[in-house]
């Protein structure tokens, strides 16, 4: 699929279901101009919990994207099933999605990726993007927030509208991404997150009867890893910043990123989900739709 017909396919479900409206808002880069889709439930009320997807940040990860291009009616029937309402935004990097490429198509990957969201402020007044673990932050602030700091395209629209979005009710974000940078990985997932992460033990055993989940793994991908402007690895990056995931899969991680900073705005679920890139398509599409589900359900 190419961006466009992700967001057309989008939009065809939305228009027949008549239950979510969709916007197209214009991004413009020197490479050309895409366009970013937010889909929302069309009963949204001030009375709503809220669930928050994104996916194809990085846009050689098509998973995330393909997903809600094909599984629309799954993915809102199981919001509003549960009393839900459903906030999209189907495919975050469409140049990216275009050129498959995990950044965009200028090769503008910003100080810290495109999935710079937030900086942490430390006790002496410095502004970093990663909480280092064992630190304690003094305050955060949005990533936009801060002077002179050079953010892609992609996120600065991303965060104009977040801003406008009732984040205060978003009781679930979820943010569907791909492992591409570890090198010689068979298909498999794993999961960052916060909080009581045995309470997302149901899912975990839904994802494990279709693929291994990577339980006590050192996972290198974004800690010290090296990619270049495209978002290929260059350097695999040192042994000592991979991070080994727990029982169940999941990592840790304040990284300033989507789920980062909903989790800081108070979101009781905030769920990174990972397949690798050598996951089946098909199969991945259902891993996402199990996580989907599943918070719905929580």
């Amino acid at each position: 699929m190419t961006a466009e017909e992700v967001l057309c396919a989008v939009e065809a479900t939305a228009r027949r279901r008549g239950d979510a409206e969709t916007s197209r808002h214009p991004l413009a880069y020197r490479a050309g101009r895409w366009d970013l889709l937010r889909v929302a439930s069309r009963d949204l009320g001030p009375a709503h919990p809220v669930v928050l997807v994104l996916a194809g940040l990085h846009g050689d990860e098509r998973a995330g994207p393909e997903t809600l291009a094909l599984h629309l009616d799954e993915v809102l029937d199981a919001a509003h099933g549960a009393g839900r309402r459903a906030i999209l935004y189907p495919l975050a990097n469409p140049s990216g999605f275009d050129a498959g490429l995990r950044y965009n198509a200028d090769h503008d990957a910003g100080p810290a990726g495109n999935g710079d969201f937030l900086r942490y402020r430390l006790a002496d007044g410095r502004l970093v993007d990663e909480l280092p673990a064992g630190a304690r932050a003094a305050g955060w602030c949005w990533s936009g927030e801060v002077p002179g700091l050079a953010l892609p395209v992609e996120t600065r629209a991303l965060q104009a509208l977040l801003r406008a979005d009732p984040l205060d009710r978003v009781v679930a974000a979820l943010d569907l991404h791909q492992d591409g940078l570890t090198p010689g990985a068979g298909p498999g997932a794993y999961h960052y997150a916060f909080g009581d992460l045995a309470r997302y033990r149901p899912i975990v055993a839904e994802v494990a009867a279709l693929v291994p989940v990577w339980r006590r793994r050192a996972i290198a991908a974004g800690f010290g890893v090296v990619t270049d402007a495209d978002g290929r690895v260059v350097d695999g990056g040192p042994a000592e910043r991979a991070q080994t995931s727990d029982d169940d899969g999941f990592l840790v991680r304040h990284d300033g990123s989507f789920v980062d900073l909903l989790h800081r705005l108070g979101a009781a679920h905030a769920v990174t989900v990972e397949t690798t890139t050598a996951t089946p398509p098909e199969r991945a599409r259902r891993i996402n739709l199990i996580w989907l589900r599943g918070l719905a359900r929580l």
